[in-house]
């Protein structure tokens, strides 16, 4: 009977959030022990102990569940870095070639910035298992903000509606830069084409610019490993909010570089459009509020 219920609890808790978990077992104890007290009869005290033998039962085998979700975890990271050091390895030389890098980012007036990055390219190494970017805001978060950064990526299909997620390993480095690595479902192999689309949301990512009104950068930079072809950077204000801006690591007459300011629904918007962008060519567009 006891075997039967710990495979019961165990397939239970699998489908189970550990605080929801931990809250009802919580709540067992308590009432347990408070019938205890008002009634005071034995059967009610030797229910009382049997919950909480059940509880602690219960709270083992969610440490166990942990400890498998862990192992599976690592077990992964393995395989991943397997396959990644095979890839570093190799010469440096470039991994993809970015056909359209369309950015968009919405600002709120708190400073916080939801951000979607769709990446259409071509596979130019023999097989491409992952995509790395790297970003940064423009000032020195505090680690309250940088814990708080959520990150999506998913496929993206010839007629431009959503497929399947990617997985995503984040890492911050010292500086304030944040790593991410798209993985593929399966390795792209040369000359196959890629679709996808990440979302970003970054609290305080624009803190200078919306609530300490200094000016604030809004840039793209693609290393050798990554040629672009054609990108566009369009900064979307909160409601009523205006800016100056000036163009950033280019003359204004540039012919590959451009910027453009519209108002798209009541929302005052930059956008940076660029053409074949130079490796490790930091460009884009300084704004300051109005």
């Amino acid at each position: 009977m006891l075997r039967s219920f710990i495979a019961w609890l165990d397939n239970y808790l699998a489908g189970e959030e550990p605080t929801a978990i931990v809250k009802a077992a919580v709540g067992l104890m308590s009432f347990a022990a408070l019938m205890g007290v008002i009634l005071g009869s034995a059967a009610i005290k030797t229910g009382a102990l049997v919950v909480v033998i059940f509880v602690i039962l219960a709270m083992m085998l969610i440490l166990l569940a942990d400890r498998r979700r862990i192992q599976r975890e690592a077990d992964e990271h393995r395989r991943l870095l397997t396959l990644y050091c095979d890839f570093i390895v190799d010469p440096p030389r470039p991994t993809i070639r970015v056909l359209k890098w369309e950015q968009v980012v919405f600002i709120e007036p708190n400073g916080d910035a939801k951000e979607t990055i769709n990446i259409h390219g071509v596979v130019l190494r023999e097989k491409l298992y992952f995509l790395a970017l790297r970003s940064t805001p423009r000032w020195e978060q505090p680690p309250r903000y940088r814990s708080r950064v959520k990150v999506k990526a998913r496929s993206l299909l010839v007629d431009g509606a959503r497929g399947t997620s990617w997985a995503i390993t984040s890492s911050w480095r010292p500086n304030g830069e944040l790593d991410l690595l798209a993985h593929l479902h399966q390795p792209a192999a040369y000359g196959s084409e890629i679709r996808l689309e990440i979302e970003r949301y970054w609290p305080g990512k624009c803190i200078p610019l919306m609530v300490k009104r200094n000016h604030d950068e809004f840039t793209l930079r693609f290393r050798e490993t990554m040629p672009v072809q054609y990108a566009t950077y369009e900064i979307v204000l909160p409601p009523g909010a205006d800016a100056y801006y000036d163009p950033l690591g280019f003359a204004q007459a540039n012919g590959s570089y451009s910027i453009k300011s519209d108002r798209k629904q009541g929302r005052c918007t930059f956008t940076f459009v660029a053409e074949e962008i130079l490796p490790n060519r930091l460009v884009g567009i300084k704004l300051e509020l109005k």
